[in-house]
């Protein structure tokens, strides 16, 4: 296994991102470069060698009411390694910055990590065709399930053909990847968020010879398939399923907030639309929002986090 991505998010300065780059990253990556660009949510990125990203000067959120208090700036930074840039380091790195961050006491989130298997021994029309006969048990729904075909494409070997198969919700925490544009077929792991973090904390507190093993334990987690699909058992061989269930304490604060709005403000809700209309209602009910953010919110402080990572920290 290799990793073929890695970012993640870190709640401190800027110059405590730059020293974290000078110490792990600059010697394969090289200097942090200054552009001009600016997106998902920071006003600064800077570039370095193979697009190796480092965001910066995060976009803070602004007070809706003119005579409401000063809302808090949060300070972080993000840290982007695709894969054309994964390939400069040594795998050995990215537990070196997962350890580095951990014994800061600092708050920081991995929010991707892409885990790469290369030449499986199955092609993606075989794993598509596996998951469509009903040899799969696994926890993506089957309508996520997909076969990009390109006929025309050449390989990087010089031949023409290439296939794609994807199965899971790219916004949910795992999918998979299964091409072969390379000549060989990989499979890629792909973990985002809370799970991404999990992945990553079992697997970098070991030594990197077991790496590949906890990482197919990982993946049989995510999926399995019934002995007719041999192909994968003997990529599998005994790697038995890891027994990691995560739920986001913030999540579920969250949801338990919807489940009250239900029970308790629908119908008065509804109440409310009815009365005066859809146009005056909303309008009414945005002024009440708006009053409401300008009071005290400390109580949701940790819910509140999910606005700044799109519902998913």
């Amino acid at each position: 296994m290799r990793i073929h991505w890695f970012a993640f998010t870190v709640f401190s300065t800027q110059e405590h991102g730059r020293d974290l780059w000078k110490r792990h990253l600059q010697d394969a990556l090289g200097f942090l470069t200054d552009t001009e660009r600016k997106g998902r949510g920071f006003d600064s990125i800077d570039v370095a060698l193979n697009e190796a990203k480092f965001y910066y000067n995060p976009i803070q959120p602004k007070k809706q009411d003119l005579d409401g208090p000063e809302l808090p700036q949060v300070e972080y930074y993000h840290v982007e390694i695709p894969g054309s840039a994964c390939d400069c380091l040594l795998p050995t790195v990215f537990r070196d910055i997962f350890a580095d961050l951990a014994a800061s006491g600092l708050r920081f989130q991995v929010k991707r990590i892409d885990i790469a298997f290369d030449d499986v021994p199955f092609s993606p029309v075989e794993f598509c065709k596996a998951v469509i006969n009903g040899y799969a048990v696994t926890l993506a729904k089957r309508e996520t399930l997909s076969l990009v075909q390109s006929p025309f494409q050449v390989k990087e070997n010089g031949t023409f053909g290439s296939d794609t198969c994807y199965l899971g919700s790219k916004t949910s925490g795992r999918f998979l990847r299964i091409y072969n544009q390379r000549g060989f077929t990989r499979l890629e792991f792909v973990c985002k968020d809370e799970r991404a973090q999990v992945v990553c904390a079992d697997i970098f507190e070991h030594m990197y010879g077991d790496w590949d093993y906890l990482a197919r334990e990982h993946l049989v987690q995510y999926i399995r398939f019934t002995e007719e699909f041999s192909q994968w058992h003997d990529f599998i061989k005994t790697a038995q399923s890891a027994d990691i269930k995560i739920s986001s304490a913030r999540l579920v604060s969250l949801s338990r907030m919807e489940g009250w709005f239900e029970r308790q403000v629908a119908v008065s809700l509804s109440v409310f639309y009815e009365v005066w209309g859809p146009k005056v209602a909303d309008t009414k009910l945005k002024k009440m929002v708006t009053k409401g953010a300008s009071r005290d919110r400390s109580r949701y402080r940790s819910v509140l986090q999910l606005a700044n990572a799109g519902g998913r920290l």
